[in-house]
């Protein structure tokens, strides 16, 4: 019943990390796209707490971050995982 339990919510946990890591990417692309410095990228990624990492990618109309996150499966030792998530905006800034 514990490991159920502890799986149960480490999976809702993982999830949740899931979506700071799409709104940390999408924000990320946005401020890249309207052109904020790296320093405002940074003080965004810090809003977010640690153990994030973020890159960027730019292609032609389009600059995309990809933040990136390892996550343990709550409690239970030797169940980590590596969470990415990626999100794009177009260079206009629109």
């Amino acid at each position: 019943l514990f490991r159920s339990l502890s799986i149960t919510l480490g999976a809702t946990s993982l999830q949740l990390q899931r979506l700071e890591l799409i709104s940390l990417a999408a924000s990320t692309s946005r401020a890249l796209a309207r052109g904020e410095n790296g320093e405002f990228v940074e003080t965004l990624k810090n809003q977010f707490g640690s153990g994030f990492d973020v890159t960027s990618e730019v292609s032609e109309d389009l600059i995309c971050a990809k933040a990136s996150k390892t996550a343990t499966l709550g409690s239970l030792p030797g169940f980590n995982f590596d969470l990415v998530e990626t999100e794009c905006s177009r260079k206009s800034g629109l």
